[in-house]
């Protein structure tokens, strides 16, 4: 019963720091799986798969951020430089290819998330994930 009040008490103490960065990557992110969705062609089974596969990857690490894990703001950071590096080469002919709406669309929303991860490894969230790290292991 201790535990579950330490547990309780710990995560109404979350940063606002914290509490603003799940919700710019829930809304960012959102609006991504919203419009894939919307312009997929269900009739395939690999749309499904993907589409499952990606909600999955973003859902998880928020999930155990949210319930204060650092490993999962770690593994945020790795899946946005991983994304990053795989979609670096093609980036350049996407940018001469679409129009200027695309591009300040894609800085932004790469401007959001950038905030966001900054927001998770801000001093104080940084001191809430490492006491969320020792309230788990006493």
């Amino acid at each position: 019963m201790a535990k579950h009040m330490d547990t309780t008490s710990r995560h109404s103490s979350r940063p606002s720091g914290v509490n603003l960065a799940i919700v710019l990557l829930l809304v960012n992110v959102g609006a991504s799986l919203l419009r894939s969705a919307l312009g997929a062609n269900w009739n395939s089974p690999f749309v499904y798969v993907k589409f499952i596969c990606e909600l999955f990857m973003l859902a998880v690490p928020l999930w155990f951020i949210w319930r204060g894990k650092n490993w999962a703001r770690w593994l945020l950071v790795a899946f946005a430089l991983g994304g990053f590096c795989l979609s670096f080469p093609g980036l350049i002919e996407h940018f001469q290819a679409r129009s200027d709406s695309w591009i300040v669309t894609y800085c932004w929303r790469n401007l959001i998330d950038v905030i966001a991860v900054v927001l998770l490894f801000h001093p104080s969230s940084g001191e809430w994930f490492r006491g969320a790290t020792n309230a788990t292991t006493a």
